[in-house]
This record gives C-alpha cells, sequence and structure tokens, in this order.
C-alpha cells in the first residue's frame, strides 16, 4: 500500500498507472486510500455538525407554554423535567402557533376553542405533564379568501398551509411532522397586526382545532 504522501503527489501531478490511450489513473491502493480519508472527514464533519446543532437539555423547567417554544426553531432546547412520551395516550401536548407577520420563530399557545371536548390533554395546566410540543410554522401564504380593515388599510387575507412538527419534549426526539391548512373563514382578522415600511402587508387564517386533530391525533390521543 503506497504512502499517503505518495499518493497526494501522483493526485497533483496527475500521475500513476498507465492505461490504454496514454490516460494514466491512480493506482488501487492510493484510490483505497482517498475514500478511506473522505470518509473518515465526511464523519467528522457530521460529528461537529450534530454538536453544534443537536437539540440540547434545558437547566430549567418551563414556567408557561411560552418557554417550550424553545424546541422550535434551530437552537433546540428540550425539557428532562416533563414526562417522558409513555406507551399509552393520552399524549398532554402544546401546540405553538406562529405569530402573524413573524419569520424569527416567535409563538403563540394554540388552545382549542371547546377544551371540555377536545380534552384536557389539548390545553394541560400542569406544564410538568406535557409529553409533546407542537411547533405550527407556516410555509406558504395560499390563495386569497378575503380583505381586512386596519384603520383604512385593507390588507388581503390569506388561507396559509402550515407544517407542524411534534416533538417529545423530555427528549427532543423528533415524533412526527404533518401539514394543515387554515381555515377558510373570511372573518378571521387579528386585532393588531405589524410589518415593516415597504414589505408587503399580509394576514394568514389559521387552522382550527378540527385540523389539528385530524393531523396529529393519533400521536396525542391514542
Amino acid at each position: 500500500m503506497p504512502s499517503f504522501a505518495r499518493c497526494w503527489q501522483d493526485l497533483a501531478l496527475g500521475q500513476g498507472v498507465a492505461v490504454p490511450g496514454g490516460r494514466r489513473r491512480v493506482g488501487l491502493g492510493c484510490g483505497l486510500m482517498v475514500v478511506a480519508l473522505v470518509l473518515v472527514l465526511g464523519g467528522a464533519a457530521w460529528g461537529v455538525y450534530s454538536l453544534a446543532f443537536a437539540a440540547k437539555a434545558s437547566d430549567a423547567a418551563p414556567k408557561r407554554s411560552g418557554d417550550l417554544e424553545r424546541l422550535c426553531g434551530s437552537a433546540q432546547r428540550y425539557f428532562p423535567q416533563t414526562a417522558a412520551y409513555s406507551p399509552s395516550g393520552p399524549h398532554p401536548i402544546v401546540l405553538l402557533v406562529q405569530n402573524h407577520g413573524s419569520s424569527s420563530g416567535s409563538y403563540s399557545p394554540f388552545l382549542p376553542p371547546f377544551a371540555d371536548k377536545a380534552g384536557a390533554h389539548w390545553s394541560p395546566k400542569d406544564l410538568l405533564s406535557v409529553q409533546l410540543v407542537g411547533c405550527v410554522d407556516r410555509v406558504d401564504d395560499g390563495p386569497v379568501i378575503g380583505q381586512c380593515q386596519f384603520k383604512g388599510e385593507t390588507v388581503p387575507l390569506y388561507q396559509a398551509r402550515y407544517r407542524v412538527d411534534v416533538y417529545e419534549s423530555s427528549t427532543g426526539r423528533h415524533v412526527t411532522r404533518a401539514e394543515v391548512t387554515g381555515k377558510r373563514d373570511t372573518k378571521e382578522c387579528p386585532f393588531l397586526v405589524s410589518w415593516r415600511q415597504g414589505d408587503d402587508a399580509k394576514v394568514w387564517t389559521t387552522p382550527g382545532f378540527p385540523q389539528y386533530q385530524d393531523a396529529i391525533g393519533r400521536y396525542v390521543d391514542a
């Protein structure tokens, strides 16, 4: 087996074993060495990436539902103080929906309008009992279905499309991903909305409880 230095020299100078047609190729030993080097460097790069971007444990237990949004986004934090995802349901979940006009990971908790009918596990009061966190991010504006009025400003209302990523709150493990669509409700205008000067002002409808239950209910109810 040739040395790495010799292989590198052959590659740099275009030298190797002569083959018909006057071309040259690097010998088998050098080829295997190059493949091994690529695999080692790739593994090292993946290890660095995993250490830098893998979810990390939070030292503090969540005190409000908004704390759980640290599971959403790139710099994830999970909460080992919360309940583990048990084999049998129901599994208490906190749904966090991306705020209007937010592109930086600002979320608000979703509360079912009829919590007693939905089940207490869809709006748990004890945050340490939470097993799942659902991060709801807008991925597409969708079609325009109406308009909203804000102090003389007319803003188009879109029926947006959302991605729901569900995580185990105690480990950060990704449980499932689903897509849901906002309600087709032309009267769903927020009380207040802000946008940066120069941007096109938009508002979006959000999913209702039936959409969430259809999309991820089997992970929450069962």
